[in-house]
């Protein structure tokens, strides 16, 4: 178990400084911004009409909630739930988007620690991240759709650098994150 220990110590002083503060400031922000909302369930239309299931995921071109129902054949559950758990999915969020404010720090190139952490602040406290956490229930799955498409764009730009990546170059995540949430195109064309 002590060697398990140095091994995260390890990796987690290798990160540069500005992703640290970018991440544990965006968990932060996120928390402070967004507390009402994991304290009190305020469950929307989608979330009392689906309760038992993800909705409508086929028919409105978002299998890839379809491909997260399905139960996994030793532990008999699936990935995501249905259920509005709002800590817990919350916090997976946050991360989520602490994750994507260090991948647009890093395709960006920012090096100044301030505007990293407004720029996990922007991100974390855009109004459409409220809209989202509304229908709790899809949450985590939506963020998931747009930490792939930022990762796309990352990889796309790193397989221009270095041709090992050539493999990854972000179209099979854009393809997988767009099959969550069609609007994650939009990431794709900002950031390149």
């Amino acid at each position: 178990m002590l060697e398990m220990g140095n091994t995260v110590y390890s990796i987690i002083k290798k990160i540069e400084a500005k992703y640290k503060w970018t991440f544990g400031g965006t968990c932060l922000i996120g928390l402070l911004t967004h507390l009402f909302m994991f304290t009190n369930l305020l469950p929307g239309n989608d979330q009392t009409v689906f309760y038992f299931n993800l909705g409508n995921t086929l028919p409105f071109g978002r299998w890839g909630l379809y491909l997260l129902e399905i139960p996994l054949p030793i532990v008999e559950t699936s990935i995501v739930t249905c259920f509005g758990m709002p800590w817990v999915k919350g916090l997976i969020s946050i991360c989520l988007l602490a994750t994507v404010a260090c991948i647009v720090v890093s395709v960006l190139e920012i090096k100044n620690t301030s505007i990293c952490l407004l720029t996990g602040m922007a991100i974390v406290t855009f109004p459409s991240v409220a809209a989202i956490l509304s229908y709790m229930f899809t949450s985590t799955s939506y963020f998931l759709g747009l930490l792939l498409s930022c990762l796309a764009v990352y990889l796309a730009k790193k397989s221009f650098v270095s041709p090992k990546w050539i493999f990854f170059g972000g179209g099979w995540e854009q393809v997988f994150s767009l099959c969550f949430l069609c609007q994650y195109i939009n990431p794709l064309f900002a950031l390149q």
